[in-house]
């Protein structure tokens, strides 16, 4: 007999007997009699080979249930939608699990349930949610329905692995299952008894059209009422635009162990900035509810002397728009203009729509405007080695007047905190206002950090360069700023639905930039009529450019380790091409600022062959090499994981320099990274 792990069973298929005739067997071990299992205390067991004279024998699998005796729930928030009186209750009947012998597994159907929706679960134990189990770190687990609203739950007691399965309905088994109806399914539910109105009862063949004293009066938006037909997508006149109660959305999850990419529909839920004169907006928002875009450096040849600027956008109506290209105030109709080092001003760049759309985008600087680096005594291998020092927490003014210092010294260089525009807060967040890791999540990739503005970096990086002192720059690829952090209204079902309002940036008002999330949102964004997403219109960063949610709990996993969210951080999809161009045009507008290199953060959370990708990106849009000095260190910490990702073969060990060859072809711009 062969084991199935589809079903758990050893099975055995038996051809060419006689047909219809009776048969006996039983389960041998090892080719021995002894320990041999059979029916009915240790009896023969029967089968008849039918008229085909073909039979499959199966014997189901020994099963350990280390939680035999125990009472096992399945808690969540699905709870209240079938009757309970409250979601998340450890002593719900309908919430019972059983074991099933054959599978070795805990189940649980559930119908009744909203179609196609998300909810989030546990397993608690003895009515008690003393050691419940979830996911990742103990978090809660999330099961979606499918179109019936039907599901089945799965907990695998030995591996403690929650899981589940939709179940759809299937018309034509004999069964009138749930989803089903006379209307739907004659063969299964029969025919469709005479419809009475006025019985009390909304029929199958009723509606409110024929019988409004059973169905209610039909809706018509704008009447007020809200109708149950209606919703704030259908009707915003007479629906408000939030969940009832205490709901959140729960979109945007990966519904299977494989997902990883977001679903293709969330790109409908894009363009969340309010339009100007509407609640919300400020006059920095530009018109991001429409128009995103950024500038594209691509240095010419390896002197990098001459640069092609690239204007990328995108609009909502593309296809019905024109767009002009405005280069310090000269119009153009192409997206892309080239300018030479004779160029030694600060160039301003403007996208305009025929519809009135108008986008300003940050200024955009040139790496042969950057001061020289003066030649010092001793060895740096154009600034391959030497020591840099960590300025953590110092405003680009206090370490501007250190770099005379510094040079002195004999520092290679200076590393710096994250520049881009980073998250704020108005409240205390863990008994601290703005925490320093609030630094380390993007809001968007213009320079203006809480350390200082965008001119005030480049004051740094020129001071710096004339003492002969380097400039280093954290860079966040992995992530944008925490779900739940973002310009939203949110609330906690799960914390007694608690409420927070917005966040803000590190950029001077007038250009602060708007950023969404979908975490914990309960209000459909007023510019799309949908649930939120994540967006960060100033980045040009959109919904189909993160991994769909999922937590990052499982550090010896390299498919979570990298598709993961860290912390709740809203993860970008770095293995997409566009992710990849937008990042490296991010490190290369820093690149021209001045700036000698970075330290990646949480790199160990990005793949080699994404991370590889990105750095060839940079060498090609400066000029097909890496500048001399350019020097890239990343944060890959370890623990128990190390064997997977650092030792030998493995992630970053030598398999990452095997990819940087295929990429970066030369040993001499390998050593850089």
């Amino acid at each position: 007999m062969t084991f199935s792990q589809a079903t758990c069973r050893y099975e055995k298929a038996v051809h060419g007997l006689p047909t219809n005739m009776n048969y006996e067997w039983k389960v041998a071990f090892n080719g021995k009699w002894g320990g041999d299992k059979g029916c009915n205390n240790g009896g023969n067991c029967q089968f008849n080979s039918g008229s085909s004279g073909s039979v499959s024998t199966s014997a189901p699998s020994t099963c350990s249930n280390p939680y035999k005796g125990r009472i096992v729930r399945a808690s969540g928030d699905y709870q209240s939608e079938l009757g309970s009186t409250a979601p998340w209750l450890t002593t719900e009947v309908n919430s019972l699990m059983t074991f099933d012998e054959t599978s070795c597994l805990y189940l649980l159907t559930l119908s009744g349930l909203t179609s196609n929706r998300f909810y989030e679960w546990k397993v608690t134990f003895d009515n008690s949610w003393s050691g419940s189990i979830g996911c990742g770190n103990g978090g809660n687990c999330k099961f979606s329905t499918s179109a019936a609203g039907t599901v089945e739950l799965v907990f695998e007691p030995s591996s403690k692995q929650l899981s589940f399965r939709p179940l759809a309905t299937v018309c034509g088994n004999g069964q009138c299952e749930l989803g089903e109806t006379c209307r739907t399914c004659l063969i299964d539910c029969s025919e469709c008894p005479p419809a009475i109105c006025g019985d009390g009862k909304c029929e199958d063949a009723e509606s409110c059209e024929s019988c409004s004293n059973d169905c209610g009066k039909c809706s018509v938006c704008g009447d007020d009422i809200c109708q149950t037909s209606e919703t704030y997508q259908t009707c915003p006149q007479d629906c408000p635009n939030e969940l009832p109660g205490c709901g959140i959305f729960k979109e945007e999850s990966g519904v299977d162990d494989s997902q990883f990419h977001a679903t293709s529909d969330v790109e409908e839920k894009r363009w969340q900035t309010p339009k100007p004169g509407t609640n919300g907006y400020q006059s920095s928002f530009q018109d991001y509810h429409t128009l995103v875009g950024y500038a594209d450096i691509i240095y010419i040849s390896t002197d990098r002397l001459a640069a092609d600027v690239c204007l990328q956008t995108k609009h909502r109506q593309l296809n019905s728009v024109t767009l002009t290209y405005f280069f310090d105030g000269i119009t153009q109709t192409t997206k892309c203009k080239r300018y030479t080092n004779a160029y030694t001003g600060i160039l301003l760049a403007v996208v305009t729509g025929s519809d009135g759309s108008t986008l300003e985008l940050p200024e955009i600087d040139f790496v042969w405007n950057a001061k020289p680096i003066p030649s010092r005594s001793g060895d740096y291998h154009n600034g391959q080695k030497g020591a840099i020092t960590e300025m953590f927490g110092w405003p680009h003014n206090d370490v501007k007047e250190e770099c005379e210092f510094l040079g002195k010294a004999g520092y290679l260089g200076v590393k710096l905190f994250p520049v881009h525009e980073q998250l704020m807060s108005t409240q205390p967040f863990e008994n601290a206002m703005n925490p320093w890791y609030f630094m380390y999540q993007p809001v968007s990739y213009n320079l203006d950090g809480r350390m200082g503005t965008r001119e005030e970096l480049r004051d740094l990086i020129q001071t710096c360069r004339s003492f002969g002192v380097r400039v280093y720059i954290d860079a966040v690829l992995n992530h944008f700023t925490g779900a739940g952090n973002d310009l939203n209204q949110h609330r906690n079902p799960g914390s007694g639905c608690v409420k927070w309002g917005n966040k803000t940036s590190s950029a001077p008002i007038e250009r602060q930039s708007p950023f969404y999330t979908h975490a914990f949102t309960y209000q459909y964004n007023a510019n799309t009529g949908k649930a939120p997403s994540n967006e960060f219109p100033a980045a040009a960063i959109g919904p189909e450019d993160f991994h769909c949610d999922r937590p990052n709990g499982a550090w010896t996993n390299l498919f979570i380790l990298n598709n993961g969210w860290l912390v709740g951080l809203v993860d970008l999809d770095t293995s997409m091409d566009y992710v990849r161009e937008r990042q490296a045009a991010y490190l290369v507008d820093m690149l021209s600022l001045g700036a000698s290199g970075f330290r990646i953060d949480a790199a160990k959370h990005i793949s080699p062959e994404d991370l590889s990708a990105i750095m060839k990106k940079v060498q090609t849009k400066m000029g097909g090499k890496l500048p001399d000095d350019f020097f890239v260190w990343l944060e890959v910490l370890t623990g128990g994981e190390a064997q997977y990702i650092w030792t030998g073969s493995s992630w970053y060990g030598t398999m990452f320099t095997n990819i940087l060859k295929q990429d970066l072809v030369l040993d001499s711009e390998i050593d850089k990274i």
